[in-house]
């Protein structure tokens, strides 16, 4: 998984910027998150294997804003990553799990999923990317919500390396609309709700009435809800973050994660909620390989 990380982190190196839409209050405007972009494309794309090319827009700065407006974004680049077979060989394993994880929602009328991990660094923040986008590529609308609430070390918007002026934190203050925090990735298909500062007092946050609120206005705006957490193990905010989720899944790293701190993780939160567990960062095994072959074989051109 690997790539997709390294993938994520050199992200959107061209920005389209979205028309400002005639809302009451302004969005942010749409992004596009690079190479995982390209991959998802490329998953569907036609058999000439051409991306699909889109003009770049300036993005003018929200109506009454004291935000200077942001630069005109540099022209799209059309060279093809490297890695991108492989790329396409791990959103199409995550996808797998995405499915079931979309009929298991639709099953039950369920929402809400916080992506948690005993430690700092076992892939949880990558997975909840990839989650997302590969419950968004089996869905048919925009449905998908990824939210941030890792707040006292964000780390979405640096993986996908989209621009915050309105953190989710603001909403749990009563200082701004979930509107305002949204951004929305035109390929996949996802709604950011992106932390913008650190907040060392998370947990004062997290049992606010408002966050409560939150929970129950993303559940009914979207059909899968996909929640970045804090370490469980390091700070409380998770176990508060799942007391008002539908589910949990428990991210653990290959070579990295000690059993007896995932256990602990697990004994500190309600077991009923556990919906599964990832293990990140596993080798791929020689048989697979061909798979990878011919997933870069059939996408690249």
């Amino acid at each position: 998984m690997g790539e997709i990380a390294e993938a994520m982190r050199k992200a959107n190196e061209a920005v389209d910027g979205s028309k400002t839409k005639a809302e009451a209050v302004p969005r942010h405007n749409e992004e596009t998150s690079g190479e995982i972009t390209a991959a998802l494309s490329r998953a569907s794309a036609k058999p000439d294997g051409h991306l699909p090319t889109e003009a770049t827009e300036t993005a003018a700065a929200a109506p009454n804003s004291d935000l200077p407006p942001k630069p005109e974004p540099p022209e799209e680049s059309q060279v093809i990553p490297g890695n991108l077979g492989r790329a396409i060989f791990h959103v199409e394993r995550h996808r797998h799990m995405g499915l079931r994880i979309r009929n298991e929602l639709d099953r039950t009328g369920n929402r809400s999923i916080a992506i948690v991990s005993a430690n700092r660094n076992e892939g949880k923040s990558t997975v909840s990317c990839n989650l997302a986008a590969a419950i968004a590529s089996v869905s048919s609308e925009r449905s998908v919500a990824l939210v941030d609430l890792d707040l006292r070390n964000p780390s979405l918007a640096g993986l996908l390396n989209i621009p915050i002026r309105i953190g989710i934190e603001q909403v749990l203050q009563g200082r701004a609309d979930l509107t305002d925090v949204c951004v929305p990735l035109r390929e996949p298909q996802i709604d950011v709700y992106p932390c913008a500062n650190p907040h060392r007092a998370a947990h004062e946050l997290l049992v606010l009435p408002s966050f409560q609120s939150l929970i129950k206005q993303l559940e009914a705006r979207y059909t899968a809800v996909i929640i970045d957490t804090p370490p469980t193990l390091l700070v409380p905010d998770s176990t508060l973050i799942v007391r008002h989720t539908s589910y949990a899944i428990a991210v653990a790293s290959a070579g990295k994660s000690r059993v007896n701190r995932f256990t602990q993780m697990l004994d500190r939160l309600p077991s009923d909620k556990i919906m599964g567990k990832v293990l990140n960062n596993v080798p791929v095994p020689s048989h697979e390989r061909d798979d990878d072959y011919y997933y870069a074989a059939e996408e690249l051109p």
